[in-house]
């Protein structure tokens, strides 16, 4: 887990988006107790606050449009 500074207008759902990973995950994750007793509603996170993100981002799935994706 890498450390991710939260910028103003930033909430977890447009990061996890943003940067590919499972926002439920990460709220959860032991490293952000201290963000998360801080700011019960990851919708409300402050310019400044320290987000704990994965180094990696989950491989994305490929999408053709038009065609029949399994």
């Amino acid at each position: 887990m890498k450390p991710y500074v939260v910028k103003q207008g930033d909430y977890l759902l447009k990061v996890a988006h943003a940067l590919g990973f499972d926002a439920d995950e990460v709220w959860n994750h032991a490293k952000n107790a201290e963000l998360k007793a801080a700011r019960k509603d990851p919708g409300m996170l402050r310019a400044g606050d320290v987000l704990f993100v994965p180094d990696q981002p989950k491989p994305r799935l490929g999408v053709t449009l038009k065609q029949s994706n399994t």
